[in-house]
């Protein structure tokens, strides 16, 4: 099967997405399975054409109109008991939408604000350069496991500082899965303080998520922490056979993670920095011990 074995829906919503995450994705799952398997699905949020959630559902070609059709059905539900309470003009999205696009080096991005409270089918593109062919599959599984836990996360009312604190652990995990600390992200000297101040929780934090690394094999559950330890192990062992890109997409997923919780780019810089020098530390006790 090619791309098109996702069908891919643009929820555009200006406002708190949360709600289109928790409920409106949650309802368009389960209609789906029917009260059997569900699908896979995964989701990000994302800026151009307006704030909006991606949504990809994995379908066979004789399923894909009565998925498109729940989808559709399910958003204009949505959009009619709960419309997003804000809307950006056209002038404002000019602004922002070149300024993060700018930050991504992307130099064609869609130009028009696509209308609030809407749904449309666009295509998804595998980004093989980034993540490579021969494991786009298991990149793609890991998105199923990220979206399953991120939104079980939500669910249960995830508060911003408790989703921070995830992102934290999840940048842990993933870099110690890596094993290498020259394959982490450079340290951020503007952090170095607040790395100080929070160095004896932070410490902890890191020796438990080590703790988890090393026994992922033994762990049954598959959701939270855990369920993140588990899906970033079979990851790194999927991407094995490509060690030059090992690195960059451990990370990029775990960068990915803290945009399904909803952390803006701010506190994830800071959440990564502070994961940083808490590995370097814990390498450094592992040297001396």
């Amino acid at each position: 099967m090619g791309h098109d074995e996702w069908v891919s829906a643009h929820i555009f919503y200006h406002g708190d997405q949360d709600p289109v995450i928790v409920y409106l994705i949650r309802l368009i799952v389960e209609e789906l399975a029917d009260g059997g398997a569900r699908p896979d699905f995964f989701f990000l949020r994302y800026w151009e054409g307006g704030p909006h959630v991606r949504l990809r559902v994995r379908a066979e070609p004789r399923d894909y109109d009565r998925v498109r059709r729940v989808i559709e059905a399910r958003c204009r539900t949505f959009f009619r008991s709960c419309p997003s309470a804000d809307a950006i003009r056209q002038e404002e999205y000019e602004k922002t939408a070149a300024l993060l696009a700018r930050g991504e080096g992307m130099t064609d991005f869609a130009r028009e604000l696509a209308p609030n409270n809407s749904v449309s089918f666009i295509p998804y593109r595998r980004e093989y350069p980034r993540y490579g062919r021969a494991a786009m599959a298991a990149v793609e599984a890991h998105f199923v496991d990220s979206s399953r836990i991120v939104l079980n996360m939500l669910s249960e009312g995830a508060t911003p500082k408790q989703r921070v604190t995830a992102v934290v652990a999840m940048y842990l995990i993933a870099w110690l899965r890596l094993g290498r600390t020259a394959e982490i992200a450079p340290l951020d000297a503007d952090y170095a303080d607040l790395f100080a101040r929070q160095r004896d929780v932070l410490l902890p934090l890191g020796r438990r998520m080590r703790a988890l690394v090393d026994h992922t094999h033994q762990i049954s559950l598959d959701d939270g922490l855990a369920g993140w330890s588990r899906t970033m192990a079979r990851l790194r062992e999927a991407l094995e056979a490509d060690r030059r890109r090992l690195p960059g997409v451990m990370t990029t997923c775990a960068h990915l993670a803290a945009n399904r919780l909803g952390v803006d780019l701010v506190s994830e810089r800071y959440a990564s920095s502070l994961a940083a020098r808490t590995v370097l530390e814990l390498c450094e006790e592992e040297q001396l011990a």
